[in-house]
């Protein structure tokens, strides 16, 4: 299923802008002919001419992604995310929620999976300056349920072009298990 699409014109043209940091602070900063990527402890910031990305590594979410006209009119893309969701409302045909036995239907297996209440672990981030000049930030997260297992990894890779382009790759592993999940 088809939940949206955009496409963007991201210009990659960039006024480079240094940053300094204070003491007691690990702040880092890289400029590529393109782009512009600064550290301070978990935040990071990548940022191209017309693009403003912030992430934070503690919780591996995008915290904001803005684009910038010429005008510097700043136009707000994201505001948070994406995060991985697997639950939806239940239809009838899915199972009858407000029942408390097993029904032999699909909710009664989201139920058991714990789908409702995921929560997002991060397990491991990486930011990674390519030789071309494009910037790569990954971020893996494992989905709990609430027994705190699930086996479910969730990883997104944000590569940021030299040339202004930007590409999301979003992957979401599940187990073998988990054989009927909710069309979300």
């Amino acid at each position: 299923h088809e939940v949206a699409w955009e496409q963007l014109e991201l210009p990659a043209r960039a006024k480079v802008r240094g940053r300094k940091g204070g003491s007691g602070t690990s702040r880092t900063s890289t400029r590529t002919p393109n782009l512009e990527v600064a550290r301070d402890g978990d935040r990071v910031v990548v940022q191209s001419r017309r693009l403003n990305a912030e992430f934070d590594f503690s919780s591996g979410i995008l915290q904001r992604l803005v684009h910038t006209n010429t005008n510097t009119n700043e136009t707000p893309l994201i505001s948070e995310g994406p995060k991985l969701h697997l639950w939806r409302a239940p239809m009838d045909n899915d199972g009858i929620q407000a029942l408390n036995f097993d029904q032999g239907k699909p909710l009664d297996r989201w139920k058991r999976y714990g789908l409702e209440d995921l929560q997002l672990n991060v397990t491991s981030t990486k930011l990674i300056r390519g030789r071309d000049g494009s910037v790569n930030v990954g971020m893996t997260h494992e989905a709990l349920n609430a027994d705190g297992v699930t086996g479910i990894e969730h990883k997104q890779q944000w590569l940021f072009e030299p040339g202004g382009g930007l590409i999301l790759r979003y992957r979401v592993r599940i187990p073998k298990d988990f054989d009927d999940l909710p069309r979300v």
